[in-house]
């Protein structure tokens, strides 16, 4: 599976919403949940989940990422990080590092 570097931090993906979903890890980690762009890809939102395939699936975001979603295209990107503090690390630097605001990213 390919990685995308974001920040510093490496992500395997894509998984695809509704198709891949099953493929996603059940362990802790961070994700970028994607969609296309003119530009390659546009973050709709950043995920901090201590079970990955569990928060995707149940997530209040999901009618958004449909919403926004380019040619419904939605993609999801993820890095295994186990502990709370480094994944909220992560996240802080992934958002701190964004040029425009997430379209999902206040549902």
């Amino acid at each position: 599976m390919p990685k995308i570097n974001m920040n510093g931090y490496w992500f395997d993906g894509p998984f695809k919403l509704d198709i891949q979903e099953q493929d996603l890890p059940a362990a802790a980690g961070v994700c970028l949940v994607c969609t296309e762009s003119g530009y390659g890809i546009k973050v709709m939102s950043i995920e901090d989940a201590s079970g990955i395939r569990g928060h995707i699936a149940k997530s209040k975001r999901r009618e958004c990422w449909k919403r926004i979603a380019e040619k419904d295209v939605i993609d999801i990107y993820v890095t295994l990080i186990e502990k709370k503090e480094d994944r909220a690390k992560a996240v802080k630097a992934l958002k701190d590092g964004r040029r425009y605001k997430m379209a999902c990213e206040e549902y």
